[in-house]
């Protein structure tokens, strides 16, 4: 339903079309967090500005979804990357 494209130009969102199962559940911080098959944490999202619109029965977030921090593969442990300073836009498809 968002294309994750802005996203993927930055980082190795590969564990997100592996196959695997993942996770998507309220984050502590309040946004949208998507874990891994191993349960990580590894995307925090928040709803852009601007409203909510209705496609079928669905309602989504006009502007998409903005992207606040994301975990990558270290060479021991998940790396934490703080966009707030530069938001990636996931937008509706």
């Amino acid at each position: 339903m968002f294309d994750f494209g802005a996203v993927a130009e930055r980082f190795d969102l590969g564990w997100l079309n592996d196959g695997e199962s993942v996770l998507v559940a309220r984050s502590p911080r309040g946004g949208v967090a998507i874990y891994d098959s191993g349960y990580r944490q590894r995307l925090e999202l928040v709803v852009a500005a601007g409203g909510y619109a209705t496609r079928g029965d669905r309602e989504y977030p006009i502007n998409g979804l903005l992207a606040l921090r994301v975990w990558t593969e270290g060479s021991d442990e998940l790396v934490e990357h703080d966009l707030r300073q530069s938001y990636s836009a996931l937008k509706p498809i």
